[in-house]
Order: structure tokens, then C-alpha cells, then sequence
């Protein structure tokens, strides 16, 4: 009975989801940032994009309700005006990442592969 309760008590802590890692191939291209990487996107609660370049890793940035490269963390308006242009909405980055529709889908076009 005891063997039971002990298995039934790790089984229950052992449930967990383990966040699924994509491999992606980027390009940021800014005023202030230039980076051509390869590196592991992983979608949970918080968003992760790990940058690496000839097996070194260059960055970690997290996105959650704020911007973190590198345990730096950023509001994501600041993130705009350091790295992309001020006049950028807010959530810019993460809708990218997220392949959501931008710009209050202006100019949006469906196609077969996507948007």
C-alpha cells in the first residue's frame, strides 16, 4: 500500500510539460542590431529565443511581460526605442515570434504557406 501512495505521489509530480524547442535560422537587421544567427525557439508562457553563431551561444532573449536579453530586462517600449524604432507598437517582437498578424493587419495577405 505504502509503494502505491509513493508511486502515485511521483507520478503526480512527474506530469509536467516539457516546452517544445523549433530550430530557426534569423536575421535582425536595425539601426542598432545586426545578427544573423541560427538558434532554438521555444513557445510557453514566456517566450524564448536563444541565439547562437558557429556553436557560441550569443543571446538569450525572453519575452514575458517584459523584454529580457541576457537577465537584462527591458519594457517592451524601451526594447522599441534601443533596438527598433519608437514609433513600433508595443508587442512587436513577441507577434513576430509568435507569427501573429501586425500592424492591425493592414495589408495582410493569406497565402497557402501562411500570411
Amino acid at each position: 500500500m505504502r509503494f502505491l501512495l509513493f508511486l502515485l505521489f511521483v507520478a503526480g509530480c512527474a506530469v509536467k510539460s516539457v516546452p517544445v524547442s523549433t530550430p530557426v535560422v534569423f536575421i535582425f537587421k536595425t539601426p542598432s542590431l545586426k545578427i544573423a544567427a541560427t538558434g532554438f525557439l521555444q513557445k510557453a508562457n514566456v517566450v524564448q529565443l536563444q541565439g547562437y553563431s558557429a556553436g557560441n551561444a550569443l543571446f538569450t532573449l525572453k519575452l514575458s511581460k517584459r523584454v529580457c536579453i541576457n537577465n537584462t530586462c527591458l519594457s517592451y517600449e524601451l526594447f522599441n526605442k534601443k533596438f527598433l524604432l519608437p514609433s513600433y507598437p508595443p508587442f512587436l517582437i513577441k507577434k513576430i515570434l509568435l507569427k501573429k498578424p501586425i500592424m492591425q493587419k493592414r495589408g495582410l495577405e493569406k497565402q497557402n504557406g501562411g500570411f
